[in-house]
């Protein structure tokens, strides 16, 4: 009896494997331990990697769209159509498409989740904000004061992955803008640095920012997730939750609250929640 050699069993196992594997996909879910970051920052780093010039002409364009439409008004979803139209006018179709994988898979997350870790640090009350040699403003009138005695200051150490305005680069004095690209607050604010970098009055610096969600402002879901946000990490975010302004109406909620449910002996409450986190998937064909 003759027997067949044990590659040849190999070799029909493999190609058995490989054209059953041809109609299947892996799929692949990723979690972060941070909130979902810019859209539009993410599409701007991907520009900047790609180009530093196609960094200032995306945030140009979509500033100009902005002004118009109001973005920070509209749904994720509307914003990812935004942010892809502008995109499409400047990259070639080769790497839109490594765009559209490069979002759905937030690899530019981390990057923009840096800038926020920064700005956090720095951050004021107001959604977009600047800082001149520690100098901190909301306003653009602010801004353009805040140029005048900046001399008298030391000039700050600036990063590797911080994106410089084109014009006013050899500009002694620095602006540094946190904001998140699209909304009103810092629309005014990059109107204004682009008006001064281009007259050769600063540099003009952009980081990503957003200002933080606070449960007293959230509606439905997103109040839950950020409430979890802030309990399971605390440490993290009791700095800038001390800035935060309370309303006296909440004040005094709170206040009633704690005169009339709680007892001498405190109550306890346990509430769990359950986080739908964003996931992203991809497919990957052998």
């Amino acid at each position: 009896m003759l027997r067949k050699p044990w590659w040849g069993v190999l070799l029909i196992c493999c190609a058995a494997f490989a054209a059953d594997s041809s109609s299947k996909s892996v799929i692949a879910t990723l979690n972060s331990k941070w909130n979902s970051t810019s859209l539009f920052a993410e599409i701007s780093e991907f520009m900047s990697k790609e180009n530093e010039q196609l960094f200032w002409r995306f945030i140009t364009e979509t500033a100009e769209k902005c002004s118009t439409v109001k973005c920070d008004q509209v749904s994720d979803e509307t914003k990812y159509e935004i942010g892809l139209k502008q995109a499409m006018m400047i990259l070639s179709p080769s790497s839109i498409d490594l765009l559209k994988l490069s979002l759905s898979l937030r690899i530019y997350s981390p990057t923009v989740q840096l800038f926020q870790q920064i700005g956090s640090e720095h951050a004021m009350s107001c959604a977009a904000f600047f800082d001149v040699h520690g100098t901190k403003g909301c306003n653009a009138g602010e801004l353009e004061n805040a140029l005048i005695s900046a001399h008298e200051r030391d000039v700050p150490e600036l990063l590797t992955i911080d994106h410089v305005f084109n014009f006013g680069r050899k500009a002694e004095t620095v602006a540094i803008i946190y904001g998140e690209i699209g909304t009103q607050d810092w629309l005014q604010l990059h109107a204004k640095a682009v008006e001064l970098a281009s007259a050769q009055k600063m540099r003009y610096v952009l980081r990503h920012y957003k200002a933080a969600q606070r449960i007293i402002s959230e509606e439905g879901e997103n109040a839950l997730q950020t409430l979890t946000q802030l309990s399971q990490d605390f440490p993290r975010y009791a700095r800038s939750l001390t800035r935060e302004i309370v309303l006296k109406d909440v004040r005094r909620e709170i206040e009633l609250n704690q005169k009339d449910h709680l007892t001498d002996a405190g109550t306890g409450v346990k509430l769990t929640i359950y986080l739908i986190t964003q996931c992203a998937s991809f497919v990957y064909a052998p």
